[in-house]
């Protein structure tokens, strides 16, 4: 099953890898607001559950402990990246006008940029790769700007229908109940 998640966004790739994560993590956060909002408490909890829908394989895969997702949201909330005992300010790379220095959305998804990257790319020192995620920040975060608007004006339905069907399968199949305990801010979807 989570092989299928991962496919349903993988037909979707877009230039580069960077892209790629932030545009399945914003399509998987907008999906849940809209269908699923109830079903937590708090905003940093449903954004964590974003990038924890994103990540699936590479928790599958044991690569990334859902742990290690959890505490993505601290860092985002702190504004740094972080692998390991090495860290970066999101501040360290350029400022832009998109969306603002303090987006939690945006800082989440650097985050787990670099976290993903880091266990894709096991050659690179945890510094390097947290340089490079810095290093596109700004089109990080522009591509996070693409994506909310062209899933709101309807030109990335296909992207947002298969965020819609990764989310009803994370919230509501017995294959993954186990991961909305452990996570323990999920209501009952």
């Amino acid at each position: 099953m989570i092989s299928k998640l991962f496919n349903i966004f993988k037909k979707q790739r877009p230039q580069d890898n960077f892209d790629f994560i932030a545009m399945n993590i914003v399509a998987i956060h907008e999906a849940l607001q809209k269908n699923y909002k109830n079903s937590f408490t708090k905003e940093y909890d449903l954004i964590t559950t974003s990038g924890i829908i994103d990540a699936l394989i590479y928790v599958s895969e044991g690569s990334i402990s859902l742990d290690k997702l959890k505490k993505a949201i601290t860092y985002a909330r702190l504004g740094i990246c972080r692998i390991g005992l090495t860290e970066i300010s999101h501040e360290a790379g350029p400022r832009t006008a998109f969306l603002g220095p303090k987006n939690l959305l945006l800082n989440f998804i650097l985050q787990i940029e670099a976290m993903i990257m880091y266990a894709d790319n096991k050659q690179f020192s945890a510094e390097d790769i947290l340089h490079a995620v810095i290093s596109k920040k700004r089109d990080i975060e522009e591509m996070v700007t693409i994506t909310k608007n062209k899933i709101e004006s309807g030109e990335f339905s296909q992207i947002y229908e298969g965020a819609v069907k990764a989310t009803k399968l994370f919230m509501t199949k017995e294959e993954f109940k186990m991961i909305r305990q452990e996570l323990d801010f999920i209501r009952n979807p």
